[in-house]
């Protein structure tokens, strides 16, 4: 997934596609770690991302991939 050239990191739009990219990773994070025990940065080259995607939003899609699995762990606990 590449950054629009016309991305102004300011507008709107720039920050739906960040969001959207960190999204994508940590999902991709969170469910090749739940079949293949861990994923390395080979497995998110190989879903797509860029090695600058990986380096710049490694930390944020890390996070949100433990809060996405926290929540389910939750909602199953409660079902």
């Amino acid at each position: 997934m590449h950054q629009p050239e016309s991305c102004d990191p300011s507008a709107e739009n720039c920050i739906e596609f960040v969001m959207a990219t960190i999204t994508r990773m940590g999902d991709t994070l969170r469910e090749t770690a739940a079949c293949n025990g861990s994923c390395t940065a080979e497995d998110l080259i190989n879903a797509g991302f860029t090695s600058a995607e990986i380096i710049e939003h490694i930390e944020d899609a890390r996070e949100y991939a433990m809060l996405r699995a926290s929540q389910e762990e939750l909602i199953n606990a409660l079902c």
